[in-house]
């Protein structure tokens, strides 16, 4: 999962309180803020590449949180 702001005040906190669903990794750009993330709200892994993300074989789903820009 993305760690944006729709992932922080959205997405994030029901992951983790939905029956069967455990929200176990976050990938960001930025190393500094999927760290900050993670330590944050209990996530036990955070990358910021997809390739090393998808490497995690604990991970069955990936929800992407991010906004759409049409142009």
């Amino acid at each position: 999962m993305s760690c944006g702001d729709v992932a922080e005040i959205k997405s994030g906190p029901v992951f983790q309180k939905v029956k069967n669903s455990k929200l176990i990794a976050v990938m960001r750009r930025s190393s500094a803020k999927a760290h900050h993330f993670a330590e944050r709200h209990q996530v036990p892994f955070w990358y910021n590449s997809v390739g090393e993300l998808l490497e995690n074989s604990k991970i069955n789903a990936v929800y992407i949180a991010t906004h759409l820009l049409l142009i």
